[in-house]
């Protein structure tokens, strides 16, 4: 095991084709994510750190990451010492894949402004490199909204179950109003934490809760659109 983020970036860049082999389904990332939860249990910061870091080498998908966590809450009680973990987890990935974006609109930024001033010439040399960066900021933009449909979803279905399906699995959630407001003051402190990042995403988005056709979780998100 690796202790440090120099060592454990050593590691995934030598076995990061092994990794992304052996765990490249679905479920089997989930498990991966189980035992680094139980490998480290005495130390969230190890746990955010191998998280995020297999996420960053592209080893572990930040969806399969959301879907853990979530699934994970959902045993937990809201005293537990692991419930922050999980949720810390969550904002880790979140600034991972906006940092993604952010850097790639940087990137864009720098190869547009060394084309500037530029003869022809050297302006069709730099052509394929601009092509290539704004194929990143897409790219990056697609992650961002994949990511806020998710956690979005996720919540709200979560919520909704909470309050209309007394068959939901999980004791913890039945009946419990104050976790049910728990759950809806998450969904908010995203929305309001993350508010420059989701204005642009917001419209885009909410098809995706229209389509549920459940007017609880439609009039949550509509909501979301409307805090300051």
């Amino acid at each position: 095991t690796s202790k440090t983020l120099t060592h454990l970036n050593a590691h995934l860049e030598k076995y990061k084709d092994l990794l992304s082999f052996l765990i490249s389904k679905d479920n089997e990332q989930l498990k991966a994510l189980d035992v680094i939860k139980k490998f480290w249990a005495g130390s969230n910061f190890h746990t955010i750190l191998y998280i995020g870091q297999l996420e960053t080498y592209k080893i572990i998908g930040y969806k399969n990451i959301v879907n853990w966590v979530f699934k994970e809450i959902e045993k937990e009680e809201d005293s537990s010492n692991n419930f922050k973990l999980y949720w810390d987890v969550l904002f880790s990935i979140i600034q991972k894949v906006l940092g993604r974006s952010d850097l790639a609109k940087i990137e864009l930024k720098k190869v547009r402004i060394c084309n500037e001033g530029l003869d022809l010439g050297t302006k069709k040399g730099l052509a394929e490199e601009i092509a290539k960066s704004e194929e990143a900021v897409e790219a990056a933009k697609e992650d961002e909204q994949a990511l806020f449909t998710l956690v979005f979803k996720v919540l709200l279905l979560l919520y909704y179950k909470n309050i209309e399906n007394s068959s939901f699995a999980s004791e913890t959630f039945k009946n419990n109003s104050a976790y049910q407001n728990g759950v809806i003051q998450r969904l908010i402190q995203i929305a309001r934490k993350y508010r420059k990042d989701l204005e642009p995403l917001l419209s885009k988005i909410e098809d995706d809760f229209l389509k549920l056709e459940i007017p609880e979780v439609q009039k949550a998100f509509i909501n979301l659109k409307h805090l300051k």
